[in-house]
């Protein structure tokens, strides 16, 4: 079953009250009624908010069960001191996570080493050959695993050891649509039926602002920008947060031809899949929807579908098994009206996304009009999107056709 099936189902789904956040009649729908409209915005309303009270907000994020270590340098088998980072770019020093008395593993050579002292830098003292094990040579890039922490007997109580935490920062990003009717009039009679013209208007402008909305939390970039109004605050997307912080998590396919081999595209979908939670959901456009359910279709390497469509709030999902674990296969109703999105795809943990409030949407009467016979209202927001773990999410751009090994 997808992981969104429930989050959607409301008593008041079909609530007509314009003040809402995520009724569906307003989210989803067009002027034309094609349902092609925002649903990750409900979707996160849903499943929970945070208020803020400024503009910019900072959260730490940290993975205290880290346990492995890569070696950046070569060394012979008679070296002592070996060197540690996180392999990423740029390297961050892991020594405050090792202590006197770690045990870790080549997992290329299977030796073992022991820590003989508290490490102050990248440069660790080691046993090499420990546990009736044989001392190898290291290769750069060498994985080493923490196998566990001990200490001796008669040994003093072993220092603490911790990950240093990753400082994420976002902006809340001020939203508004006004909704205008211009002549209350009809000649010189006054309007019979302006609640009903009124209403349209309400809610064509309450699509715009959700749908601005949305794509901010896709494809949004953080910043805060001067203008002869004041900062003008730009809220990150999915895109903006894979891009800062998990490159390793963008992928494209052939500037040409659309095409990305499916060695490749494992290699992306693994780097998300391993990180957070099991609650994976993928938001494609129609000819990245069509391309992995057509290697889905046909079983190749691994990937099947797995129960039944489901049809949500305009969203067909299909649950996919792939060889990294489940998914959920979502062609979002808005990328349909969009060529840019086409063969574009993101995929969200949705247990690690948090809305930022500090205004929830709503429609502001008696707005100040400058137009004797009508009327003007509001619809205003200002919210943001908090990623918790960007490393559990990722981006595909240019992808129509998945290519066999």
């Amino acid at each position: 079953m997808a992981v969104v099936s429930g989050i959607l189902t409301t008593t008041n789904t079909d609530n007509q009250d314009l003040v809402g956040e995520w009724q569906s009649g307003i989210l989803v729908r067009t002027g034309g009624n094609q349902d092609l409209g925002a649903v990750l915005f409900p979707i996160l309303t849903k499943l929970g908010v945070e208020v803020a009270d400024s503009h910019l907000f900072n959260w730490f994020e940290r993975w205290p069960t880290k346990a492995n270590f890569n070696a950046p340098a070569a060394a012979v088998v008679g070296a002592t001191t070996l060197n540690f980072n996180d392999g990423q770019t740029p390297p961050t020093d892991l020594a405050p996570l090792l202590s006197k008395g770690t045990v870790l593993r080549n997992t290329r050579t299977g030796e073992y080493i022991i820590v003989t002292a508290d490490p102050a830098g990248a440069d660790v003292t080691v046993t090499r050959g420990a546990l009736g094990t044989t001392a190898a040579a290291v290769t750069a890039g060498d994985n080493w695993a923490l196998v566990t922490r001990s200490s001796g007997e008669d040994g003093s109580i072993r220092r603490a050891s911790y990950e240093n935490p990753l400082v994420l920062t976002n902006y809340l990003q001020r939203f508004d649509q006004t909704v205008r009717l211009s002549d209350l009039l009809k000649g010189n009679r006054l309007r019979s039926d302006d609640k009903g013209a009124l209403f349209e208007r309400r809610l064509q402008a309450a699509e715009r602002i959700c749908k601005d909305i949305e794509l901010a939390f896709f494809d949004g970039k953080r910043n805060a920008v001067t203008t002869a109004d004041g900062t003008m605050y730009l809220t990150g997307g999915v895109r903006d947060a894979v891009q800062s912080t998990a490159p390793d998590n963008l992928i494209s396919g052939d500037a040409t031809d659309k095409s990305i081999a499916i060695g490749d595209f494992n290699a992306w979908l693994e780097n998300v899949m391993l990180n957070g939670t099991q609650n994976k959901i993928i938001y494609c456009g129609p000819k990245f929807y069509s391309a992995i359910s057509h290697l889905a279709n046909s079983a190749e390497a691994g990937f099947r579908i797995v129960g039944p469509l489901e049809t949500l709030w305009g969203m067909h999902i299909q649950t996919i098994k792939t060889p990294h674990g489940d998914i959920d296969l979502c062609l979002h109703p808005m990328f349909k009206e969009m060529p840019s999105h086409h063969s574009s795809a993101y995929i969200l943990d949705l247990g690690l996304v948090v809305q930022k409030t500090m205004d929830k949407l709503e429609l502001i009467g008696n707005c100040e009009n400058p137009e004797k016979f009508g009327t003007a209202e509001n619809y205003r927001a200002i919210l943001g999107l908090k990623l918790k773990n960007p490393t559990a999410f990722g981006v595909a751009d240019n992808i129509s056709v998945i290519l066999p090994a």
